[in-house]
């Protein structure tokens, strides 16, 4: 069943009476057309924290308190662009990269009160450009680049940041990525001369190489470690099996299944945990990229061939809700289309868009008892929409007509408000809320006057 709600009144400005909540756009902080492209958008502390840009400031951090946007840092001053990203949450603080000019882009932080950088990794005006942030056991692990010793592996640890290992010993970079906590190790892949990417596990003061999957320099190019009971599994590339699905037990690495027989490999891709079995795709030539998951045994089996024979359905998207898993795979009658499971029948949801062309479900986020996402038909393109498990509802049409307005970055927000960045023809790419359980069937059509004008600046930026 396929519902729609109150749709094409949102493109005005807050929603009422000052002090509630808006409905639809919150403000057009780049007035007219041109957007504030706001991202990187968060829940922190009761507030929705975001990268947004204005006329006057440039890119710099904004929060918004449930009825009003406020900008809250001016790091690069004036018209400069700090461009904050990569927000998150660490020890009760609020943490980003950011630009400022005469440190390049480095580490920063906002207690709520103050916006301040943590150090200079850095020095100077070059930007150590810390990613991949990974909390365990209490400390910040990431990685970033000094100027000296390449990108390598750091540490936030007690309000003192450090190199915790340089992997690929002198300015060479080993550029660790997909940081993930297991049991006593962290474990990440590597990069150095000799062994190429490989996956590498830190225990205590040392980081060793698990294994050479691949020997030589190209390396096996291990991704998505996916932690699954007392494993971890990940892909990787071999010249005898291709790229194949691995799993790391804390000592040794074992090949999960050959799916694909031959150097060909399956590719595996969208590993995710759902009660403890890990499911994926993968594909084979004789039923194409469909969905798998590990077996009690060890081994791997194809759930379903969704899309019969060498066709593939392409799931991806893998969402848990409402105890089943939820995401977005192809059929030749649907197309690309939301799907579930209970783990042992998969049922297409809505068919959203009818035919086989599809609505590409995208940008899924589960807020309280909906699952929120994008998606798209021929007669409003791409948009907001939420289902309870059985049905779909369109939640706004913000741009009328079959382009869309392409919602993303979905976020709970204060007073029950699902809050995202969305394209109106007139405003541009700007922030939008809307209350969670759909619109009131009587939404006032003032604008509320708390919205009308930028708040005053909140905190400035420290050097």
């Amino acid at each position: 069943m396929y519902r729609f709600a109150v749709v094409a009144f949102l493109l005005f400005t807050g929603c009422g009476p000052a002090g509630e909540a808006p409905i639809g756009l919150v403000q057009d902080l780049m007035p007219g057309p041109d957007a504030s492209n706001p991202d990187d958008i968060v829940a922190w502390d009761g507030m929705v924290y975001m990268q947004a840009t204005d006329q006057v400031f440039g890119s710099e951090l904004w929060r918004y308190d449930g009825r009003k946007l406020e900008r809250i840092s001016d790091i690069e001053p004036e018209s400069g662009n700090s461009a904050p990203a990569r927000l998150f949450e660490f020890d009760g603080d609020l943490y980003f990269i950011a630009l400022k000019d005469s440190h390049g882009r480095e580490l920063w932080r906002f207690d709520g009160s103050d916006v301040e950088r943590i150090t200079d990794i850095n020095p100077g005006p070059d930007s150590a450009m810390p990613t991949d942030f990974t909390e365990w056991q209490g400390t910040l692990y990431f990685k970033a680049n000094d100027g000296r010793t390449g990108v390598e592996l750091w540490k936030l640890e007690n309000g003192t940041v450090s190199q915790v290992l340089d992997v690929e010993p002198g300015p060479g970079s080993s550029n660790p990525g997909w940081i993930t906590p297991f049991g006593d190790q962290l474990c990440f892949s590597a990069q150095t001369a000799a062994a190429g990417t490989e996956l590498f596990c830190k225990i205590g003061n040392r980081a060793s190489l698990v294994a050479d999957l691949n020997s030589g320099p190209a390396g096996s190019r291990p991704a998505e470690l996916t932690v699954v009971g007392d494993r971890l599994y990940f892909w990787a590339y071999s010249p005898a099996s291709g790229t194949e699905l691995y799993a790391y037990d804390g000592e040794d690495i074992s090949l999960i299944a050959d799916i694909n027989p031959g150097e060909g490999g399956s590719n595996p891709r969208q590993l995710y945990n759902w009660n403890g079995t890990l499911y994926f795709a993968a594909s084979t030539p004789d039923y194409g990229t469909e969905i798998w998951r590990v077996t009690p045994d060890g081994g791997a089996a194809m759930m379903l061939d969704l899309n019969a024979g060498p066709a593939s359905s392409n799931p991806y998207g893998f969402t848990e809700f409402d105890g089943r898993l939820f995401f977005a795979a192809e059929d030749a009658t649907n197309g690309m289309e939301l799907r579930r499971t209970d783990g042992t029948d998969v049922l297409l949801v809505t068919d959203v868009n009818p035919g086989p062309l599809g609505s590409d479900p995208t940008d899924f986020a589960v807020i309280g008892d909906r699952l929120f996402f994008a998606a798209r038909d021929e007669a409003t393109g791409a948009e907001l929409r939420y289902t309870d498990g059985i049905s779909v509802t369109l939640m706004a049409d913000l741009y009328p007509g079959p382009v869309g307005s392409n919602p993303g970055d979905l976020t709970p927000a204060p007073g029950d408000q699902v809050c995202f960045s969305a394209t109106a023809q007139d405003t541009g790419r700007e922030f939008y809320c809307m209350p969670r359980k759909g619109i009131p069937a009587q939404a006032p059509a003032e604008v509320n006057e708390a919205q009308e004008a930028i708040a005053e600046p909140g905190v400035a930026g420290k050097s």
